[in-house]
């Protein structure tokens, strides 16, 4: 194993730390990829066979964001182990891991592990919030350790089937109803950061509601609060989430 990188896309920090405390089970030498903004997913960059690769993304209504064709356009692997990681707001990841394992193998990964993780949800943070915690940071340190285990045996190994079902596909996962209020001053904030270019640099109020994918970086990031979901949108998620993410869910590990 010559080089050990992260790549991920993660708008709210949430997914990189998912990673970083994977990867410290794994190697104390881990380059990062962070395929987040949007001018760095226009690049191509290519993994070796004695490479180790950790795939992370987070999932949106049980799939993959929808710039997940973007992230993968960008690699090309020799089969390249890769560890799959898919974080979720601790409701349910639906089939967002067997649609990261197709489209991986597809670029060339010889998938060696996945990892369904918790961290906190993009639009409340009365679900999992603060996730991953101190003590999702052990298990996942564990689970670094056990990849690693397998990956000193095996090399590439196989993965084992991962849940999920097929046609994964849906319909439109955009059209989020994002408000911007009279609080905004137009300081461009929201717009340099948001990671699909949704939003118009010249004029903050304006957002492509066809690119936004609600990661909701531009809400948390608005430092005068001047951007939310629509009301009776968000009452409707929140009502939801309480129903289905009220239980604390534990990290999985498929190996």
């Amino acid at each position: 194993m010559t080089n050990v990188t992260m790549v991920y896309f993660s708008p709210n920090g949430t997914t990189r730390r998912t990673l970083q405390y994977l990867a410290a089970g794994i190697s104390r030498d881990c380059r990062q990829l962070d395929l987040t903004p949007f001018a760095g997913r226009w690049g191509k960059y290519y993994f070796g066979p004695q490479e180790l690769v950790l795939l992370g993304l987070p999932v949106y209504r049980g799939l993959l964001p929808a710039i997940s064709e973007e992230y993968f356009r960008c690699l090309q692997a020799e089969q390249t182990p890769a560890i799959l990681v898919a974080t979720y707001g601790n409701r349910a990841y639906g089939n967002a891991l067997l649609e990261l394992k197709e489209k991986a193998e597809r670029c060339g990964f010889s998938c060696l592990a996945a990892v369904a993780a918790v961290g906190e949800h993009a639009v409340s943070r009365e679900f999992a919030g603060g996730r991953p915690d101190a003590a999702d940071r052990e298990i996942l340190f564990y689970f670094g350790r056990r990849i690693l285990d397998k990956y000193l045996q095996q090399g590439r190994g196989t993965l084992p089937a991962v849940p999920g079902n097929r046609p994964y596909e849906q319909g439109d996962l955009s059209r989020t109803p994002l408000i911007t209020d009279g609080n905004c001053n137009n300081c461009g904030t929201c717009a340099a950061g948001c990671p699909v270019a949704a939003i118009n640099p010249a004029d903050c109020r304006e957002t492509d509601t066809r690119r936004c994918i609600g990661c909701m970086r531009c809400v948390h990031n608005c430092r005068r609060q001047a951007r939310f979901l629509e009301k009776s949108h968000y009452d409707r998620i929140v009502a939801m989430l309480r129903k289905t993410a009220a239980i604390r869910r534990e990290p999985e590990l498929f190996l």
